[in-house]
């Protein structure tokens, strides 16, 4: 998570070179005044260190502490988290071609969504990869938006998610 991080050079230490669209002072303002509400496993291991300290709406404070994915995954993560619904098409596409491709081809259109979202609101100058469109998540407005795409995103992938889990269910029955 780009919130205090140990190098100035945070363009090319996080994402290739992309510039900030907010400058960091931003960022840090964002987070201490709205704490941290992710809960994937994966995005609370790669907080920095700074980042690690800031109560989190899933862990508390989170104290860099290691993760364990298969205790801590299924009790942290929600249908809401974008990056969540990412991972359904990975673990879609690990049991090809075990299973239908309309689950995978479903949940590729679920992570192409959810993707465009998050790197829509990223902190980066990345609109580049979404046409121009940038949720600007430092705001009010910004932050329904997000919410409101959030909830769409959810809505969909419920779906996708429930037959993901019976096709896992039916190949390893």
């Amino acid at each position: 998570m780009l919130y205090r991080p140990a190098s100035d050079d945070v363009g090319s230490s996080y994402q290739g070179g992309l510039p900030l669209r907010v400058d960091l002072k931003v960022i840090e303002d964002t987070v201490d005044k709205g704490g941290l509400k992710c809960t994937h496993i994966d995005a609370i291991r790669m907080f920095t260190k700074e980042g690690s300290k800031v109560p989190n709406a899933a862990l508390g404070v989170n104290g860099n502490r290691e993760l364990d994915r298969l205790v801590d995954q299924p009790r942290l993560e929600q249908g809401g988290c974008l990056h969540a619904n990412l991972d359904l098409f990975k673990w879609a596409f690990k049991l090809f071609p075990l299973i239908s491709s309309s689950i995978i081809g479903d949940a590729l259109e679920v992570a192409l969504e959810a993707r465009r979202l998050d790197v829509a609101a990223s902190p980066y100058d990345a609109g580049i990869y979404t046409g121009g469109w940038k949720v600007k998540v430092e705001c009010e407005e910004g932050r329904r938006e997000y919410k409101t795409r959030q909830m769409e995103i959810m809505g969909k992938s419920g779906e996708v998610r429930d037959r993901l889990i019976k096709a896992y269910e039916d190949v390893l029955l």
